[in-house]
Parts: structure tokens; C-alpha cells; sequence
């Protein structure tokens, strides 16, 4: 690519030029732009549903690892409060644990009593699978 000595152009030159770069950009953008929607066209031949603008290509995106989870645990000052055992222990159960009750207190009872895997599960914290 030629140098050019832009401090010798005259200022209807640079205004020359600077047309001339921004059509060579807009050129770019614009090949750059339908080589990728090929290649999206092409991956979207693969899905099982059609594409649409801003959809996700990933398939991480598509459905989520597990399943939604039944509560475990209620708030007894807010019973409209639970928590599944999933994730962060709610600030509502940590005041409880801090205020002196325990986790099986804090248990949603079957039947009048805490089942032997809920009670595992607040023994270990999480349920783990035997390999």
C-alpha cells in the first residue's frame, strides 16, 4: 500500500480521500455482513426450529440444565417465603440460623415429620449421587 503524505493534501484532497475510505469501510461491513449471515443460514440449517433476529445460536441457550425443584424449606415467619436448597441460603434463613433454630425447624414437613433424604440434605448441605 502506498504511503501518502497527508500533510501535503490539500483540504478538498482529504475530503477526497476521507470519501473514499469511508466507502471502502462501508464495502467491508457490507461483505463482512453477508458472509456471516451465510454462515448463520448454514448453522441455522441444523436447528430444529427456524431462526430468528437475536436468537441465541448456542444450545446452552435453548433449554436449561435441570429441572425446576419442589421448596424445601419455608420461612415459619413468612410462609410464603421457601427456598428449594438450591443456590444461596435466602437472608431469611441465615437470620434463622443465626437466631438460634435449626435447618430440620425450618423443614417443609410430610406427613408430621422430616423425610430421611431431607434430612441427608441438610446433613451434607446438597444431595450427592454414588458413583
Amino acid at each position: 500500500m502506498p504511503s501518502i503524505n497527508l500533510k501535503t493534501l490539500s483540504f478538498d484532497e482529504l475530503l477526497e480521500l476521507r470519501d473514499q475510505v469511508d466507502a471502502a469501510i462501508s464495502k467491508q461491513i457490507e461483505s463482512e455482513r453477508r458472509a456471516l449471515e451465510m454462515k448463520l443460514e448454514r448453522l441455522n440449517r441444523f436447528s430444529d426450529r427456524p431462526a430468528k433476529a437475536g436468537d441465541a445460536v448456542s444450545p446452552m441457550a435453548r433449554s436449561p440444565k435441570f429441572g425446576k425443584v419442589p421448596p424445601q424449606f419455608r420461612n415459619p415467619d413468612n410462609p410464603e417465603e421457601t427456598w428449594s436448597g438450591r443456590g444461596l441460603r435466602p437472608r431469611w434463613m441465615v437470620a434463622a440460623l443465626a437466631a438460634g433454630r435449626t435447618i430440620e425447624d425450618l423443614m417443609i414437613r410430610e406427613d408430621g415429620a422430616v423425610s430421611e433424604v431431607r434430612k441427608a440434605i441438610s446433613r451434607r448441605g446438597t444431595m450427592r449421587r454414588k458413583k
